[in-house]
């Protein structure tokens, strides 16, 4: 964070206080009482589950130098502004930031692909520059922010991810963001319940391009004419564009994937060999070798730091144990990056292959027919067994029986018996694909199948 006094602070976001604020520098900023370090302005932020509130007296006693607090006020003597909304008083005090700094800022959005997308760009960048990338998924109206105030006067560069499930996130944060480089890694159905149709994922996720600073860049995927267009209506910035396309300015071809590696052509001359699975990430890696050529750095250096990367968790992870083997794709899901796991799973070959669905949330009307979707893809590809937990499990299922009578099936109604009994539907030497949206916590069950086939859970 830059140096700034807390009554610079207080003044940023508007706070107003009832005791006179002493010009004390503060050295960070925190939302979380826990972890809050000696010199932090503690921001007080109403969650789900905890009132930030609550806790502001145990900030201080960490070492804060003073609180932010919502207009429910705080009666402490110890220095405290109020402000109406304390999430967008966060957002002031990172955009005011933001603008005071230089360094390359890239901003990752899209469907699937941003969380790894972000973490490639950053593994390579970091080879060669100073700078820093958002935490775990810290993508929304309190990641963003904290991301942006995170960096240091010495970063060259911060990679922030930018998520949405509603219109005009995208807009908001991007402003706040003012990327260099804008870079969209794919357009599929999610958060439809309120994006409401392709259309206006297209919509959303270009936004982003509306706030790319002059003279920077859009990474796009080519096989989105409407992303490509409103990219290149804008005569003040570069288009790069990436994919399968003959056309695309990075070319991906001769991809050739397995349960552990991609291999791919970038532009037909640079073959790269990713130590992670999955044919979507060789467009994930096209996007991360057009982000970091724009900022100079060789190919040839591109390509071989790539091929040191290792994948986020939960994401295409591969747990094996004795007499199983399973690839843990439970960080999120919806139906586009839940068609690529399945590939990935299709992929195998010489072992039964099991392919376990949960729950893709937030699809709105469509959801069933999503879901039934995936069933009949799971069908077609052979794949022996397939499996449903959730509320849509029974929609998995039929999709599945309609278009095979030789598929293997079960149904969960939630995680927790699908830990306790999907052990039954499996047999010595299986590969099981686990897939699922975040909230139903999938990732228990693949804990639950290494106990029950070793007695240890996996490994962090």
């Amino acid at each position: 964070m830059i140096p700034l006094t807390l009554d610079e602070i207080v003044a940023v976001v508007g706070g107003r206080s009832a005791k006179s604020i002493v010009p004390v520098t503060v050295s960070g900023v925190s939302i979380d009482s826990r972890t809050c370090e000696s010199g932090d302005v503690f921001f007080a932020i109403r969650g789900d589950r905890f009132d930030g509130h609550d806790f502001v007296e145990a900030a201080r006693d960490r070492g804060a130098v003073g609180a932010i607090v919502g207009a429910s006020g705080n009666g402490s003597e110890w220095p405290v502004a109020t402000v109406g909304d304390t999430v967008a008083a966060l957002g002031k005090l990172a955009c005011f930031h933001r603008h005071q700094r230089t360094m390359h800022v890239i901003a990752v959005t899209g469907s699937n692909g941003k969380t790894t997308t972000k973490s490639m760009i950053h593994h390579v960048l970091s080879s060669s520059l100073t700078g820093q990338a958002s935490e775990k998924s810290f993508n929304n109206a309190i990641g963003v922010p904290l991301t942006l105030l995170s960096s240091n006067k010495s970063d060259e560069y911060l990679v922030v991810e930018i998520g949405t499930n509603a219109p005009g996130e995208i807009a908001h944060l991007g402003e706040m963001v003012a990327p260099t480089i804008g870079v969209i890694t794919s357009i599929g159905a999610a958060h439809l319940e309120r994006l409401g149709d392709i259309d206006g994922v297209i919509r959303e996720k270009g936004s982003l391009i509306d706030h790319i600073r002059p003279g920077g860049c859009a990474v796009v995927p080519a096989d989105c004419d409407a992303l490509v267009q409103r990219a290149r209506s804008r005569a003040d910035i570069t288009v790069v564009t990436f994919g399968t396309d003959a056309c695309a300015d990075v070319n991906v071809s001769d991809v050739r994937s397995t349960l552990d590696s991609v291999q791919c052509r970038i532009n037909a001359k640079h073959e790269i060999m990713l130590r992670t699975p999955g044919s979507h990430n060789a467009m994930n890696a096209a996007a991360t070798f057009a982000t970091c050529r724009r900022l100079n750095l060789e190919a040839d250096h591109v390509v071989r730091t790539l091929e040191s990367f290792e994948s986020p968790d939960l994401r295409l992870n591969i747990v094996r144990r004795p007499g199983i083997t399973i690839i843990d794709d439970t960080y999120n899901a919806n139906p586009s990056s839940t068609a690529a796991a399945i590939d990935v799973l299709n992929s195998v070959s010489n072992t039964r292959c099991v392919c376990v669905i949960g729950d893709m949330l937030e699809l709105g009307e469509g959801a069933r027919a999503h879901h039934e979707d995936i069933g009949r893809r799971i069908a077609e590809t052979g794949i022996a067994c397939v499996v449903g937990v959730g509320r849509y499990a029974d929609a998995v299922v039929r999709g599945a029986t309609r278009t095979s009578n030789k598929l293997e099936t079960a149904i969960f109604r939630d995680t927790e018996s699908a830990c306790r009994d999907l052990a039954k539907c499996l047999q010595e030497h299986d590969t099981v694909l686990i897939k699922g949206s975040r909230r139903l916590g999938l990732d228990k069950l693949t804990e639950a199948l290494c106990v029950r086939f070793e007695g240890n859970p996996p490994k962090e």
